[in-house]
């Protein structure tokens, strides 16, 4: 059953992705539940738009 949620595909760069692999490493082991690449932007843009909003 497909989802109705919207999908945006994004494109990064081999170093951002490393960057990202690494993200992941460092939260999984801290963590015994798996970590996705996709909570990890998600939580980086949450604080980014955080910070942003308080300095407006």
């Amino acid at each position: 059953m497909p989802t109705n949620k919207p999908r945006i595909k994004l494109a990064l760069s081999e170093d951002c992705l490393k960057k990202l692999d690494w993200l992941v490493e460092e939260r999984q082991k801290k963590t015994t539940k798996k970590v996705y690449p996709c909570k990890i932007v998600q939580e980086l843009i949450n604080n980014e738009y955080t910070i942003r909003q308080a300095f407006k």
